[in-house]
């Protein structure tokens, strides 16, 4: 079938099926700030701040006394990831999407370097225990409801 100006009608039967777009519930925000993100976020803080510090020392010192590269590489990593880690906690604290998306990833970033130096022979059982530990602990917080209601779900806008 054609139009007035000879183009082809399309035909209702050969359109494609429009089928509904479903959203998930969106959590509403609380009203106050949720202990579980206090303390949180007190944790991934302190944990940057004290890993920037030791960090910055250690560089300072493997660059004073002429470590090798990759011994200044560790340790600039290192201070770049709790530089990070600082950032992702004082914005999972204001209630910023990324926040949580930061630290659950810097927590994944901190398992998997724990088991590469682990596998290297870099830390002991110790270490790589309490840096499983912590971090498993912290993702399991940063995955509860509370933390994903107050960082604001799942950021799809909702109409």
């Amino acid at each position: 079938m054609l139009d007035a100006g000879g183009d082809p009608v399309e035909r209702d039967a050969e359109r494609e099926v429009l089928r509904p777009i479903y959203h998930h519930p969106q959590p509403p925000r609380p009203a106050s700030r949720p202990v579980s993100v206090w303390v949180i976020s007190l944790i991934i803080v302190t944990l940057g701040l004290l890993g920037a510090y030791v960090g910055y020392l250690g560089l300072k010192d493997a660059l004073d006394h002429g470590e090798k590269q990759r011994v200044v590489a560790a340790y600039g990593l290192g201070t770049a990831m709790s530089v990070a880690q600082l950032a992702t906690g004082i914005a999972l604290f204001a209630g910023v999407r990324w926040g949580r998306s930061g630290a659950l990833a810097l927590c994944c970033l901190t398992i998997a370097f724990a088991a590469i130096g682990a596998m290297l022979g870099a830390l002991n059982s110790v270490q790589v225990s309490v840096a499983l530990g912590v971090n498993l602990v912290l993702i399991f917080a940063l995955l509860g409801p509370k933390v994903y209601a107050w960082t604001g779900g799942d950021g799809k806008k909702r109409r």
